[in-house]
């Protein structure tokens, strides 16, 4: 058997007997070596022994494997909240003491990989009372917001696990609808089974590397898991329908005074807008790519009831909504919705004044797939 000319009989003879034995339809992938469901490839040995690579993970989600019998291995992305952390735990996985993020080029550029990298790697410990949750459909089961949307299933659902056995100890997630800029590096660890000496300056990142979409927009409630926020009370209480903790509010950054970014509320527009504006509200909050996405399913945007903007003596409260709290407001006025990357690229209205419909855009974000 031939192995990496940079790997020495000993390593070799190390990672042979801690590697798993992946067989799928297309063979197993290229990784210099795998375990538990976890890989590494393009890697090489630093000084001491360190063991580096591209991460790769493995899962049998049918929204992964597209159709290929057995684990598919994917690559991570590393534009969004791959830490020492996670690369830590990718290193237990597949047998070192000790682990974190490897930055060099050659491990993290694109060159030799083939599919979409997956994004979002979460892992836990299983007795962890922090793991993240995979809402089913179950969740939502005989509410009107369930019957009515049929088929449809929200983004919290488009989450798969890891393919690792029980013994492992952890459980890990990735999100099937890809967010990874084309030009965002892929995540790659170090491993060792002794302490790895002081960790160099992270390089910096790169300057023609303009933020995602999604960073001009954000959602309060309507299951926008990314930032975790919840409607205000004096919005979504017990009191109110049931269905309004799944519809959410929109808040879009545009110019302040001085020119200086803040946060506005996003109005309900004229009816005929409406439609058009949240299918884009949720194209940006998820950085979703019509084109490259298209594999993975439609991603829509629902409407519902404007939000009233609250008022009262109570609006002050902590937990509450309260208007007093932002200098602008936007309202799309126009603008060609064919053309348009974000909410700032049509024409809003912005001003001091609150929403003159006395309301706030109401939106839901689903994925439409095959069951």
């Amino acid at each position: 058997m031939a192995w990496p000319l940079w790997l020495s009989s000993a390593t070799f003879l190390m990672m042979l007997f801690t590697t798993d034995a992946i067989t799928t339809a297309l063979g197993p992938p290229p990784a210099v070596m795998y375990k538990n469901g976890i890989g590494l490839e393009q890697g090489g040995v630093l000084p001491g022994g360190v063991i580096y690579g591209r991460l790769l993970v493995s899962s049998n989600d049918p929204r992964v494997t597209n159709g290929v019998q057995g684990p598919v291995y994917r690559t991570v992305c590393d534009a969004h909240d791959f830490s020492n952390n996670e690369a830590e735990t990718m290193c237990t996985l597949l047998g070192f003491g000790f682990g974190r993020k490897y930055y060099g080029s050659d491990a993290t550029g694109r060159p030799g990989t083939t599919g979409r990298p997956v994004s979002h790697l979460i892992c836990h410990n299983e007795t962890s009372t922090h793991r993240r949750s995979l809402m089913g459909a179950d969740d939502r089961e005989g509410s009107s917001y369930s019957r009515q949307q049929g088929h449809s299933r929200t983004l919290t659902e488009l989450s798969a696990y890891v393919n690792l056995p029980k013994s492992s100890g952890f459980v890990c997630t990735i999100d099937t609808v890809s967010t990874c800029p084309a030009i965002a590096p892929l995540a790659a660890v170090q491993c060792s089974n002794k302490p790895l000496p002081p960790e160099p300056s992270p390089p910096p990142s790169s300057p023609t590397a303009p933020p995602p979409k999604s960073s001009y927009l954000r959602m309060y409630g309507g299951n926008g898991y990314y930032d975790g926020t919840r409607l205000e009370r004096n919005i979504c209480n017990k009191t109110l329908n049931e269905d309004c903790r799944y519809w959410g509010r929109v808040e879009v950054q545009v110019a302040g005074a001085g020119g200086k970014p803040v946060w506005a509320p996003l109005c309900a527009p004229k009816s005929t807008l409406r439609m058009d504006i949240e299918q884009l509200v949720c194209l940006q909050m998820y950085d979703w790519d019509p084109v490259a996405d298209r594999l993975r399913g439609v991603l829509s945007g629902y409407s519902s009831t404007p939000i009233s903007i609250p008022s009262g003596k109570f609006v002050s409260k902590a937990g509450n909504f309260n208007p007093a709290q932002y200098t602008r407001w936007a309202t799309v006025i126009g603008g060609n919705i064919t053309t348009a990357n974000k909410i700032q690229d049509l024409q809003l209205k912005v001003t001091a004044a609150r929403c003159s419909t006395g309301a706030m855009l109401a939106v839901h974000c689903s994925m439409l797939v095959a069951d």
